[in-house]
């Protein structure tokens, strides 16, 4: 069930290139209908289907797994949770970048 990982990551790696290209709006939209998923159904869909495969421990975080696969090392929650919150301030900075440079290329 590596298809299960792979997805996620490329999804991560899609709205990353999405912030170059679409409008702070559109990548805030994005953002906010991410949380509600998690809020509503407890956790990110592709993390509870990776729970249910057994190839994500009940315990881990979608970030905690992904760290040890790609360095080996371990982090806590704490520092899963940070890293998910960053790369969201991360892709908030730059579609806001380009937002801000595109509407002044304009004038």
């Amino acid at each position: 069930m590596d298809i299960i990982f792979w997805t996620h990551v490329i999804v991560i790696v899609i709205l990353v290139i999405m912030s170059f290209y679409f409008s702070i709006w559109i990548i805030i939209t994005v953002i906010i209908l991410h949380r509600l998923h998690i809020i509503l159904l407890g956790d990110c869909v592709l993390s509870n289907m990776q729970h249910e495969s057994g190839t994500l421990d009940a315990k881990e975080s979608f970030f905690q797994h992904a760290t040890k696969k790609f360095t080996g090392a371990s982090i806590t929650p704490y520092e899963g949770i940070m890293i998910d919150n960053l790369l969201i301030w991360l892709v908030l900075a730059i579609s806001l970048t380009r937002t801000i440079q595109r509407s002044k290329s304009l004038k």
